[in-house]
C-alpha cells in the first residue's frame, strides 16, 4: 500500500506540473464542459504514437503544445483515480486477511499442521 500511495501522490503532481505548464505557456486548461476536453477524456491511446497523432492532428482549432498539456493532465487525473480505487481495494484486502507477514505466518502455522497430520498417519498407519 506504501508504494501505491508513491505512486498516486506522483501522479497528482504530474497533473499540476502540467497544469502550472498550460499557466506559463499562457495556454488554456480545458473545463469539463468543453467539447474538447470530453473527447480528450474518452480517448484511449493504446501507443504514445497514437497520442502522438491525436495531438498532432491538424484542422484543430487549438496548438499541439496546448493539446499535449491537457492530455497529459487528463491522463494523470484518471490513473490518479484508479490509483486511488486500488489504494480502496489494498485497504479491504488487508482488513479482510491481513498484512504480508500475517498471510506468511498463517501459511507456515497451515503447513506446519498439515506437516504434522501426514508424519502422524505414517506412524500410526
Amino acid at each position: 500500500m506504501n508504494l501505491t500511495n508513491v505512486a498516486r501522490s506522483s501522479l497528482d503532481e504530474v497533473r499540476k506540473d502540467y497544469i502550472k505548464y498550460l499557466a506559463r505557456r499562457g495556454l488554456r486548461h480545458w473545463s469539463e464542459s468543453d467539447p474538447v476536453f470530453a473527447e480528450a477524456r474518452t480517448f484511449r491511446p493504446k501507443t504514445v504514437e497514437e497520442a502522438a497523432a491525436w495531438v498532432n492532428r491538424r484542422g484543430v482549432p487549438n496548438s499541439a503544445e496546448e493539446r499535449a498539456a491537457n492530455l497529459g493532465a487528463i491522463l494523470a487525473t484518471q490513473a490518479h483515480w484508479l490509483t486511488e480505487r486500488l489504494m480502496d481495494r489494498q485497504a479491504r484486502d488487508f482488513e479482510d486477511g491481513g498484512g504480508f507477514s500475517e498471510r506468511l505466518y498463517r501459511a507456515r502455522m497451515q503447513g506446519a499442521a498439515h506437516s504434522v497430520a501426514s508424519v502422524s498417519s505414517v506412524e500410526g498407519g
